[in-house]
């Protein structure tokens, strides 16, 4: 059939229409589109000489043959009247001299008079004849249209000529349609934009279909999974690309063919795996992605994400959950597992999971990967931050949330980051001091929060630091003036225990209110210090954290042992007003800061130094109790008992509805555990 016109700019074609225009002259399609243009145009220009010169209609060539038989100065041999039939129709015109010599002796059949042409049209609708009687002459291909209702009169003899002008016309009005079309059409690159979306949009569907039909979701086994622990691969030990088997909880690092997660999907016909770093979820070996929202519960305790309208309720609703064993916990008050002798750590964790801005800082972590900023005022650590501040908020996370799959946490990773920050300072197979663990955690953070800025603010100071009024006594140093020391804690000293029995011939333990040794901060008493060198030093409150840090110093070591002081001392578990005590800094217009605190966690230690074990006793405010921590064990206990252990470490939180101003006149019958 005749093609359809084309514009006189080829270039402008896209290339899926210019192989299209070569597929139909029966030419190659192989090649870049300058290569397509040149070739469509040498075949277009063939054509568009020898249409017009030809007395009859031509036989159906290939522009390659066209080309031949013009640069020869062939003539163009006469077009058969017999129309060839369809099982023997051939794609190329025989234009060969043997060809030629066949046709010369065949008898020629009178032609009819011509008809009048008919209008032609911009791109004509070819329509199958019926197959003319068999013919020993080799067949033919006519290239004039064929119109319906008129085979019959057209099978004896050719159709008419249209004049030049004619053909001129409808191949400009050819021309005309096809240009309007090609306007409305994209170019080649949007063209191939929309290919590719095309694609990605039906791979997408693919994948989407494929996950939903997942043979192997019911394989998951939520009660072997465990992310407490360091995320690298169990053969390797490699922890970049790590995925869970959400079959066995085993880590294996890649998903791709060779790696260790891909032989055991075949060794063990494990196929659901999870990636530890973005929670997406593949099935191996058929290497689809799983998209299923009954996964969404293992990504929470993966990553465990809060809102800032479920941050803000922590302290207000009462959450108790049930793990997968069926054990009840209450959310913010889970066990932590001894790795070996790291109990010295899971106190102070306890401890400091009831400072509020603290605990709310690091919960803002919404995405995997840490906060969007550093510093206080952020959502969280960034991803500057050292791995000390990422793994703890993690930690505090997963102490908070209430859709872990069991009622205790592991600080696995958490020590792994406090090994490499404290240059193996603090040890897991080693116990070592809570206090000094508490201090270096508190400055690491700081430091690290704040951008290791001398003097930076960060979450950590604007909660725990204080300033003190540091004076040298004697007459040597009266004219020296005042220095102001920040602070994270007060360290309070204990008087020493007798060293005679009483009349009973036993040891009495001596006891001391916590009143009393708060006096070293009066501003009057003299307190001797050896280093940097020795001297008498008074000191004095300057400034007030909004939550207080009291050490009792109640371990002292000499060249051969540690000594563990046993003196008990009475503190108040709620309403401890400094001002009653010690001098408390003062207001503008004279009247005291607000200085009453309440006790929020006390760490204490029992048995012997060597061998003796830490437990802290925490405040849940959201239930109102008070419960007794050891590792994995959560009791409850009256705020009576806590007062009678050996305190070492407390924090003390200011009241935030106490009013400033003088204080109160002491009374005689005041209630500690109101």
């Amino acid at each position: 059939g005749m093609a359809p016109a084309l514009p006189d700019d080829l270039s402008k074609l896209t290339v899926a229409k210019l192989k299209d225009a070569l597929k139909k002259r029966g030419l190659d399609v192989a090649g870049l589109k300058a290569d397509l243009v040149a070739r469509l145009r040498t075949a277009v220009d063939a054509e568009n000489d020898e249409g017009p010169r030809s007395p009859k209609s031509p036989p159906t060539k290939s522009p390659r043959q066209s080309k031949g038989s013009a640069e020869k100065g062939e003539k163009s041999p006469r077009t058969s009247t017999r129309e060839p039939s369809p099982e023997r129709k051939s794609p190329r015109a025989s234009g060969g001299k043997g060809e030629k010599r066949k046709r010369d002796s065949e008898p020629s059949e009178p032609a009819p008079e011509p008809e009048p042409a008919p209008e032609p049209e911009p791109e004509p609708k070819l329509e199958p004849k019926p197959a003319a009687p068999p013919s020993p002459a080799p067949p033919r291909v006519s290239s004039e249209p064929r119109f319906v209702g008129d085979d019959e009169d057209r099978a004896a003899a050719p159709p008419p000529r249209p004049a030049p002008a004619m053909m001129s016309e409808a191949r400009a009005a050819a021309a005309a349609a096809l240009a309007a079309e090609l306007e409305n059409e994209p170019d080649e690159d949007e063209d191939d934009a929309l290919d590719a979306a095309r694609l990605a949009a039906e791979r997408r569907e693919r994948a989407a279909r494929s996950s939903r039909e997942c043979p192997y979701l019911d394989t998951v086994n939520r009660s072997l999974l465990d992310f407490d622990f360091e995320k690298c691969c169990g053969v390797s030990l490699v922890p970049h690309n790590a995925y869970a088997c959400l079959v066995c909880g085993k880590y294996f690092q890649g998903r791709g063919p060779s790696t260790h997660a891909y032989v055991h999907a075949l060794e063990a016909t494990h196929h659901v795996f999870m990636n530890l770093a973005t929670g997406r979820v593949y099935c191996l070996p058929d290497m689809y992605e799983v998209v299923d929202a009954s996964l969404d519960d293992i990504r929470h305790v993966l990553n465990p994400t809060f809102t800032t309208s479920q941050i803000a309720e922590v302290d207000d609703r009462r959450l108790w959950s049930v793990g997968l064993d069926g054990t009840d916990y209450l959310t913010g008050a889970v066990g932590l597992n001894n790795l070996r002798a790291t109990d010295y750590v899971n106190v102070v964790l306890q401890s400091l999971m009831r400072v509020g801005p603290v605990r709310d800082f690091f919960l803002a972590q919404g995405e995997l990967g840490g906060g969007a900023v550093r510093g206080a005022g952020g959502a969280g650590p960034g991803p500057a931050a050292s791995p000390l501040a990422r793994r703890f908020g993690e930690l505090t996370r997963k102490i908070w949330n209430s859709r872990n799959f069991k009622g205790q946490v592991s600080p696995h990773e958490f020590m792994q980051a406090v090994l490499a920050a404290s240059d193996r300072r603090f040890l897991i197979d080693k116990q070592s001091d809570p206090v000094e663990f508490l201090s270096w955690l508190l400055n690491t953070l700081n430091a690290d929060l704040s951008g290791r800025k001398r003097g930076g603010k960060s979450i950590v100071s604007r909660c725990f630091q204080g300033e003190l009024e540091v004076t040298n006594a004697g007459l040597a140093y009266q004219d020296d003036p005042p220095v102001r020391m920040p602070f994270f804690m007060l360290s309070l000293d204990l008087p020493a225990a007798p060293l005679f029995q009483d009349a009973m011939e036993k040891n009495t333990i001596p006891q001391v209110p916590l009143f009393q040794i708060l006096r070293k901060f009066d501003g009057e008493t003299e307190h001797e210090v050896l280093r940097p060198e020795p001297r008498r030093k008074r000191y004095k409150l300057a400034r007030l954290p909004r939550y207080l840090i009291v050490h009792h110093k109640r371990f002292t070591k000499n060249n051969f042992f540690v000594e563990k002081n046993p003196t008990i001392v009475t503190f108040p578990v709620k309403n401890l007003q400094l001002s009653d005590h010690v001098p408390v800094p003062k207001l503008p217009d004279g009247r005291d800061v607000p200085c009453k605190y309440n006790l929020v966690a006390n760490i204490t230690h029992e048995g012997k130094p060597e061998s003796g074990a830490y437990r802290a006793a925490v405040w849940h405010k959201a239930d109102g109790n008070w419960y007794d921590t050891e590792d994995l064990t959560v009791n409850e206990v009256l705020p009576q008992q806590v007062v009678l252990t050996e305190t070492y470490l407390q924090i003390y939180e200011l009241d935030k509805d106490a009013a400033p101003g003088p204080p109160p006149a002491p009374k005689e019958d005041v209630d500690m555990f109101a």
